[in-house]
């Protein structure tokens, strides 16, 4: 079984600092759970927090609260449709987060963390 965050539509809760990194928690993020006997469910995992390793944030963090119109992410130049949950990328990671009231901010890190998804939090949802 894994789990797939996608995450364009996921809910941003905060996005704050701690030393050189940037913490970006989604209270709702968008996630496609695989299970390998009956396909996939698609539904929200509740209270994720990726972890942005040595990054620079361009735009304002308190700004960043809502809904995520789209979100661009990249790792070493390549485009990531989405992250398996745990992850561990190490390399550029280029973060641009574009929210439903017109914020827009980019992070730029050194690698980016999560940890593996507590399967509790997840709600399997049709609207997804």
């Amino acid at each position: 079984m894994s789990v797939h965050l996608i995450l364009p539509s996921s809910e941003v809760s905060r996005l704050w600092s701690n030393g050189p990194h940037w913490l970006l928690q989604l209270s709702a993020a968008t996630a496609q759970l695989q299970l390998a006997e009956t396909g996939s469910v698609w539904g929200h995992l509740n209270g994720v927090t990726l972890t942005f390793r040595d990054a620079r944030l361009e735009g304002d963090a308190e700004l960043a609260i809502g809904t995520l119109a789209e979100c661009e992410l990249h790792l070493n130049g390549q485009p990531l449709r989405h992250l398996d949950m745990p992850c561990e990328l190490n390399g550029r990671v280029v973060c641009t987060l574009g929210f439903h009231n017109g914020t827009e901010l980019q992070l730029v890190a050194t690698g980016l963390s999560s940890p593996r998804a507590d399967l509790d939090r997840f709600r399997e949802s049709m609207a997804c």
